[in-house]
This record gives C-alpha cells, sequence and structure tokens, in this order.
C-alpha cells in the first residue's frame, strides 16, 4: 500500500505521462489500477489541466491484490456503449479463484467512434514469475507460469471468435500486459499464447502491430538487463485497414528506478513503456 505522499508522486506522473507522452489518445486500456475511483481520479486531473472528459471504468478481479484493468476514454471524443468483464466457466478455470494463479479477468469495452462500433479486450496475463531465467541451470528454461497463460489466452482467443464469427469485417482489438513473447521460445514453435491469439487454422487471424515496429524499437519491458516484448496489440483486419500508425513510446522500461520517485518528470511512470496505435476512423 502506498503512502499517500507515494500515491500522489504516482498520479501526478501518469497524469503528465497522459499528456506529455501519450499525448491525449481518446482510449486508454490500463493494467494494475486499484479501482475505478482512483482511475477517474487520475482522469480528472488530466481534465482538469487539459480540457478533455476521461471517464473511467474498471471491475473487481480475483487477483488477491485487488488490482483490476481498466479503461480511461475521454467522453468528448468517444462513447462507451457498453463494458463488462469476461465471465463463464473458462474464464473462472484460466483467471478465476479456481484458477492455478487467480488473477485478473479480461476487461470488455464497446465504443463508439465516428458511428463506428469498437470491441476492445483489455488484459493482464499471469506473470512470468518462478519461471527459470533466459540462461540458468535448466535448457530448455521451465516455464512454470505458461500452461495458464495459454488457457488465459485460449479463453480471449475464444471470445474473439465468437465476435468475428458473426461479423468477420468487425473493429476489434485484443491488448494490455501479456507477459510473454511475440514468438514461440524453445520447445514451443507456435503453440504459445501470442500464437493463440493471432489464431489459427480457421480462425479470422488478428495482427499483433508490435511487429510492425523496427527491431531496435520492439521492447516493452527490461528484465535482467534483456529488453523485451510483454505487451501487445492485436488488431482484426478490419481495424488494421484503418491504422495509420503505431508506436512503442520509450518512457518508461529504459530510463532508473529512481526516477519514479521524481513528480517533475513523466519519465518512469511505470515500469512498462506504453503501446500507442492510431487509427482513421471515418
Amino acid at each position: 500500500t502506498p503512502t499517500p505522499e507515494e500515491l500522489e508522486t504516482q498520479l501526478t506522473k501518469l497524469a503528465l505521462a497522459i499528456e506529455v507522452e501519450l499525448e491525449l489518445p481518446e482510449i486508454i486500456v490500463a493494467q494494475e489500477t486499484e479501482n475505478t475511483a482512483i482511475l477517474q481520479e487520475l482522469g480528472d486531473r488530466v481534465n482538469a489541466a487539459a480540457g478533455t472528459d476521461y471517464m473511467a471504468v474498471s471491475f473487481e478481479t480475483s487477483d488477491g491484490r485487488g488490482i483490476e484493468v481498466g479503461f480511461l476514454y475521454d467522453a468528448d471524443r468517444v462513447a462507451l456503449l457498453d463494458a463488462y468483464q469476461m465471465a463463464g466457466p473458462d474464464v473462472e478455470a484460466a483467471f478465476g479463484h479456481s484458477s492455478a494463479s487467480p488473477g485478473r479477468e479480461p476487461l470488455v469495452g464497446v465504443f463508439e467512434a465516428n458511428g463506428e462500433e469498437i470491441t476492445i479486450i483489455g488484459n493482464h496475463f499471469k506473470s512470468k514469475g518462478g519461471d527459470d531465467p533466459l540462461f540458468g541451470m535448466n535448457w530448455p528454461p521451465i516455464r512454470a507460469t505458461e500452461a495458464q497463460r495459454k488457457m488465459q489466452a485460449q479463453v480471449v482467443r475464444d471470445f474473439v471468435n465468437t465476435i468475428l464469427g458473426t461479423d468477420p469485417n468487425a473493429l476489434v482489438m485484443v491488448t494490455g500486459d501479456l507477459n510473454d513473447f511475440q514468438f514461440g521460445e524453445p520447445g514451443e514453435g507456435d503453440n504459445h499464447p501470442i500464437a493463440i491469439l493471432e489464431g489459427g487454422s480457421g480462425e479470422v487471424a488478428l495482427t499483433n502491430l508490435i511487429n510492425q515496429e523496427k527491431d531496435a524499437e520492439r521492447w516493452t519491458y527490461v528484465y535482467d538487463g534483456n529488453s523485451q516484448v510483454l505487451d501487445h496489440m492485436l488488431v482484426s483486419p478490419a481495424l488494421f485497414d484503418l491504422m495509420v500508425g503505431t508506436d512503442v513510446l520509450h518512457f518508461n522500461a529504459g530510463f532508473p528506478s529512481d526516477l519514479g520517485a521524481d513528480p517533475t518528470t513523466p519519465l518512469r511512470a511505470s515500469d512498462h513503456d506504453a503501446l500507442e496505435g492510431r487509427f482513421k476512423i471515418k
């Protein structure tokens, strides 16, 4: 639990990051928010400084630490038609209290922008904590957490299939901290969480926008000196056709952690870098 001073610093830095680094996007997908109230407080700070109308939505998850996935959206530019948490037996088995490691159920937001409906699934998959290091005693590394992430990816992919199976031209995005790489690790081949989300035979393929970045820019996190991609943005064919640009905004992961205590700069507002997708919708 942060002290009041630490919370104030964090909110100040995040508000600066939204204004200066993210440049006030229409929709923000957030991970590790405490609740809707604190996310709305962040939105209110940006609104007061920038004249926007950010509104927050999140729901309690099965994570015992009380962290949630949330949306901040500017109600002046987009409308939230519906927001709900994915539910059901498969979701419970992959994310819920009966899962191997209770976590954060995916958050679904249905937005309207310029008359077009967009469905965004915000995620925060099981972390790699407890897995063997990339270079250690065991080869290939033992990835004890991988099975749960695969379950989580399959549940989200099945949900996407219900949308795209009805309307292959639907505008759909799957995004968030997926805690896995964009390629198969030793022994996995194509059977890894991100490939599951991208889609297999007979499924409408999603495009992972991280692969649109140059190799040198393709990282969102640094662990033990290894720059890597843990955060992803995957889009349906129709949404990909509307894309005009994508970026990894490197203002966090590559900077010293002690900057996290400096409220005068947005640098190191988080330990992950932000992904940005830009789309021209009508």
